[in-house]
Formats: C-alpha cells, structure tokens, sequence
C-alpha cells in the first residue's frame, strides 16, 4: 500500500513540474511550487527504493546473508 502511495505522488508531482501556470511569468514566487514539487519527486523517489536512484541519493543497499 505504501509503495503505490510513493508511486502516485511521485507521479503527480512530476506532472506538476511541467504544467505552465500564470505565476511562472514572476521568476522566484513562480519557481517555488515548482521546487516544492521536485522536492517531493526526489522524497517519494527514495522512498520507492529503486536501485538506480540509490546510487544518485547515496543511499547503500543493505544485502543479507542466508
């Protein structure tokens, strides 16, 4: 269940990034919902443990002896 949360918003999120809206005309108030929403890509990313994205967020897997 939390994985297909992660998934939704980082989807949501990335859409969001590329809808123009009116406030992108005025450069810093118009970059800031932008930036929150790559924030939250880039969050939501790391939590769906993907492994090429371990590598860019630093994050080691953690392997396990049988």
């Amino acid at each position: 269940m939390k994985r297909k949360f992660w998934i939704i918003v980082a989807a949501l999120s990335a859409i969001y990034i590329f809808i123009p809206e009116p406030t992108d005309v005025i450069p810093i108030v118009g970059w800031l919902d932008e930036a929150s929403a790559f924030a939250i890509l880039t969050y939501a990313l790391k939590q769906l443990d993907i492994p090429i994205f371990n590598k860019v967020f630093g994050k080691k897997s953690v392997k396990t002896k049988l």
